[in-house]
């Protein structure tokens, strides 16, 4: 098992007489499917839930999204396991239950300690519970998820809601957008089954939680796939089906009698989902940054590494990520940005048409460092800038704009005098495209 539990191993393709054996017991035989075996409608859950690549962490899901081809239902959730009981709960015999308990509604607090609400999750025997990263409830043919409000609070995490009804929330004091993607509904249907809804949480926050917690995430999922006359699928079904048992799975075969298929195959399973090894948001690594022009790296937050007044530059795309947000003051002249009261990128100018110069001690001052390796990552040498001033002049898209504006407005107006001069009365808001425009 690799980091963040991803198993090294190949999923095995299942082959019935090579996977499966025959236990005689109490005189009759009993079929076995080999713990690494996963038949093709299934060979998806045998796979690691998380690639070294992934940004983004599903911790709960429900959808009948089509997998290798086959039709089917999925639903994924997330416990939070103390380190101390992961491998008692990755061993446990089918697993933990993959479903979210919720307690009747109580006080917050009574005389025994309880509170309200409670969410969990829990291995068969119920003797042990755990905490789940996600909360699930239903009503009819509608199932709500939502992310843990604990994990939510740790980081000061703010909603925005979507056009497409699906919910962002972010740590807006760095800020970094997007920590939490959420789609909270799915609607179930007899024959299309559930539209998807899923939880999923930037990397780095999960790992970082986990750690807080000192807690290991392990996803528990049911699984079941479609298939028409499957030859490996039908030699596990045989006449009567079959429920297979093993540590940290449960698995059933099963004959069916649908228009689009005759075979069932489910399972519900216990997989490691993320191990953390650090507090990348809580405590994160000093920066350490080598800017263009800069004699050696500055670290930390730079204090006393700075030449009196040392310009730095960067490209003018840097303002891409704040302009469409409410949230951000951006000057188009002179490039700066102002953050409500949080920090500011000033003490600046409009260098060249593509580039802007700054003074890069006031930058560091109080800017998180997510926006100082922002900037760092789109700056320049001086001498880029330079040849830019002189290939295309100061003209920016600032200057640009405002002249375009300003043109347009003329052009307005003027057509408003002479319509006016004619005995066509008409305002420059009529003629720009307003909304009396004639």
């Amino acid at each position: 098992m690799g980091k963040d539990g991803e198993q090294s191993k190949t999923v095995t393709i299942f082959r019935t007489a090579e996977f499966v054996t025959h236990k005689e017991e109490a005189g009759r035989f009993k079929m076995e499917l080999k713990h690494d075996a996963w038949p093709p409608p299934l060979a998806h859950c045998g796979l690691p839930l998380l690639s070294a690549t992934d940004q983004y962490v599903v911790v709960g899901e429900v959808t009948s999204e089509r997998v290798n081809g086959f039709k089917g239902n999925r639903l994924l959730y997330t416990a939070l396991v103390p380190q101390e009981s992961v491998v008692t709960v990755l061993g446990a015999t089918g697993g933990l239950i993959s479903d979210i308990r919720k307690a009747p509604p109580d006080r917050a607090f009574h005389p025994e300690g309880g509170y309200s609400p409670q969410f969990w999750m829990e291995l068969p025997d119920e003797k042990l519970r755990f905490e789940s990263l996600v909360h699930k409830w239903d009503n009819h043919n509608k199932l709500v998820l939502v992310p843990n409000d604990a994990f939510l609070m740790c980081y000061q995490l703010i909603p925005e809601v979507r056009r497409d009804g699906t919910i962002s929330w972010h740590d807006l004091d760095r800020p970094v957008y997007d920590v939490v993607r959420v789609t909270p509904l799915s609607h179930f249907e007899t024959v299309d089954g559930y539209t998807t809804a899923r939880v999923t949480v930037l990397r780095d926050y999960l790992e970082d939680y986990l750690s807080l917690k000192r807690c290991v995430a392990v996803a528990a999922f049911f699984d079941e796939r479609y298939s028409t006359d499957n030859p490996e699928i039908g030699a596990l079904i045989g006449e009567h089906g079959i429920h297979l048992k093993q540590p940290g799975r449960e698995l059933w075969f099963t004959s069916l009698d649908v228009d689009f298929a005759n075979q069932i195959s489910q399972v519900s399973a216990t997989a490691t989902l993320m191990v953390p090894h650090g507090k990348p948001i809580t405590d994160p690594i000093e920066l350490s940054l080598q800017w263009p022009d800069h004699t050696g790296l500055i670290t930390g937050h730079g204090y006393g590494q700075f030449a009196a007044m040392e310009r730095a530059f960067v490209k003018d795309e840097v303002l891409l990520a704040y302009q469409d947000r409410p949230e951000f003051d951006v000057h188009p002249e002179s490039g700066s940005v102002q953050y409500e009261s949080r920090w500011a990128f000033s003490y600046c100018d409009r260098y060249s048409r593509n580039f802007i110069r700054f003074e890069l001690r006031k930058l560091y001052e109080g800017t998180p460092d997510e926006v100082l390796r922002y900037f760092h990552s789109l700056s320049v040498k001086e001498a880029v800038a330079k040849k830019d001033l002189q290939t295309y002049g100061r003209r920016n898209v600032g200057i640009r704009a405002k002249e375009f504006v300003q043109a347009y407005l003329k052009l307005t107006r003027t057509l408003s005098d002479i319509a006016n001069a004619l005995g066509i009365v008409v305002t420059q808001a009529d003629v720009g495209g307003g909304s009396n425009s004639t």
